[in-house]
């Protein structure tokens, strides 16, 4: 890659970055003003609003956002044109798109009440099953509570298995191998794109296997995911 080619893929990842350090600090001082004791992190974009954790969707969407950003502005500064934008990269993009919106909603349905709600619920029961019910919502409900509360980990988010609202010593396979084959298809995209740069530059053309990869992939994410209590 020559000199342009590297200007052009930096400048819009520092204006991204400089965007990015806007709205967090937008977030902060609504905290501030709202008297939030929630820490507003850097990297806040990959926090799940529902448990407090990063999520491994929005760093697969976040990641490929930025490298098909660089990638297509580093091939503007070199040839002066708008590159194409191939079929299989937008079937990614939606294939990530849809992954984040879909676990997102998956979150939301598995929300337990908070601790007041469950409370209230334990001394309005009227029957040994109402309230035994009751009882393990308060039980969710704590764990959850603790869990928002304890401050988001890169590493135990991603990779760690999380039951009742807390991180467990074992590995999660579906959102580990996601996160590999997430970091394999990056990898094949830069280094076509680097290598299109010795003739003519050009956004790759992800090829269908690796693509339909990818899908099976988030979607055995999504299954473990909506199958876990």
């Amino acid at each position: 890659m020559n000199t342009k080619a590297v200007i052009g893929a930096v400048i819009p990842l520092m204006l991204i970055l400089f965007f990015q350090k806007t709205l967090v600090e937008v977030a902060r001082q609504r905290a501030r003003r709202e008297k939030s004791q929630r820490t507003i992190h850097f990297m806040d974009l990959l926090i799940s609003c529902e448990d407090e954790s990063y999520s491994l969707s929005r760093v697969q969407m976040y990641l490929w956002t930025i490298a098909i950003i660089m990638g297509y502005w580093s091939i503007y500064a070199v040839t002066g044109k708008f590159p194409d934008i191939k079929e299989n990269l937008y079937l990614l993009m939606g294939v990530n798109f849809a992954t984040s919106v879909a676990s997102m909603a998956i979150n939301s349905s598995k929300t337990p009440p908070t601790q007041e709600a469950a409370t209230a619920a334990i001394a309005a029961a009227t029957t040994p099953a109402d309230a035994a019910a009751a009882i393990t919502a308060l039980t969710a409900a704590t764990a959850a509570d603790a869990r928002r509360a304890t401050p988001a980990n890169f590493i135990q988010d991603l990779f760690f298995e999380v039951k009742d609202g807390k991180i467990q010593a074992s590995l999660d396979l579906p959102r580990t191998q996601m996160f590999i084959w997430t970091i394999i298809s990056l990898s094949t995209f830069a280094i076509q794109l680097v290598g299109s740069f010795s003739e003519t530059p050009e956004l790759p053309d992800i090829k269908n296997g690796l693509v339909a990869l990818m899908g099976i992939s988030n979607g055995a994410y999504l299954g473990a995911k909506a199958a876990k209590k």
